[in-house]
């Protein structure tokens, strides 16, 4: 099933090959067709046994057959990352995790920094929708402060924190002014002083909780 999804998504993006290919989540879901990949019954996700090791052993093939360049993950814990570093033949080029002022798993970010794998930090303005009120710390003094200082705005503030604790933020944007926003911090850094305060908003609060899954023996949070 695996080379089966790969073939038709390189299909659709019209492409001969992928760079870096992600395993979604270690919780497998059951296979009903290509037009329904995210099954449901009785508003649970219709899940499977399958271990993400073997998942991931069946990745690997699709490098040696040339099809992806690099694999990677997303939503692991630490655990069971070093469970698949301990099992792979190739090891990820990158985990991506949310990862916000309110949720900055430090000890996995270490961890990938110790193995070399990028981490990419989704939902990293902590506002996964326009819709969405804005966290209270955008109004924080010390959040303000630091917008003062180096004459930016409270979200490029957030970037640029994200940034300098080793992730790669991969902010959601409609709008072109947003989108040059997101690009306009890199003429700065926060100090080591500066990261302390900010961590301080650190409370361990999951945006995205995949509740759906939480009974599967790999629900990774």
């Amino acid at each position: 099933m695996v080379k089966h999804a790969c073939d038709m998504q390189l299909k659709l993006l019209g492409v001969d090959y992928i760079d870096l290919y992600l395993m979604h989540s270690p919780v497998g879901v059951d296979y009903i067709s290509d037009e329904d990949l995210m099954p449901h019954e009785n508003e649970q996700l219709r899940t499977n046994d399958v271990d993400y090791v073997d998942t991931y052993r069946s990745m690997e093939q699709l490098v040696h057959l040339g099809l992806v360049r690099s694999l990677g993950l997303s939503n692991f814990n630490a655990n069971q990352l070093k469970r698949l570093l301990e099992n792979c033949q190739i090891k990820p080029a990158s985990l991506q995790i949310e990862c916000h002022p309110e949720l900055v798993q430090i000890p996995l970010i270490e961890l990938c920094k110790f193995h070399n794998i990028t981490v990419v930090a989704y939902s990293p303005l902590g506002r996964p929708k326009a819709c969405n009120p804005l966290p209270d710390y955008y109004t924080d003094s010390k959040l303000l402060a630091l917008a003062a200082k180096y004459g930016k705005t409270p979200a490029q503030i957030i970037l640029r924190y994200l940034i300098d604790i080793g992730t790669v933020p991969i902010p959601k944007a409609a709008q072109q002014a947003h989108l040059v926003e997101n690009l306009d911090i890199f003429d700065f850094h926060l100090t080591p002083e500066e990261l302390l305060q900010l961590k301080t908003f650190n409370t361990g609060q999951r945006i995205w909780k995949f509740e759906k899954a939480k009974n599967h023996q790999y629900y990774p949070y």
